[in-house]
């Protein structure tokens, strides 16, 4: 147990931990890094495979030849008030 926590403490953790579907470790830390490291990799990499892929494709080209039209229209504008 850590000595900087009460037995209270861990137990008030343990429930909010246990309510969030999380898991509480205790021990010493150098010891169990590596085991709970494992632990996820395994778990969480393995919701990860998967065959499908998602590309996403920006288009900025739209942006800017909207733009131009756009000037365009303003410079057409200002040139039928100055006439």
């Amino acid at each position: 147990m850590n000595s900087y926590t009460s037995e209270k403490k861990i137990q008030s953790y343990k429930k909010s931990v246990k309510i969030a579907d999380g898991k509480f470790y205790t021990g010493d830390l150098s010891k169990m890094t590596s085991s709970i490291v494992d632990e996820i990799k395994s778990t969480k990499t393995s919701l990860l495979k998967t065959s499908k892929k998602t590309y996403a494709t920006d288009h900025p080209e739209k942006f800017f030849i909207s733009l131009i039209i756009v000037l365009l229209i303003l410079v057409i504008i200002e040139k039928r008030i100055k006439i």
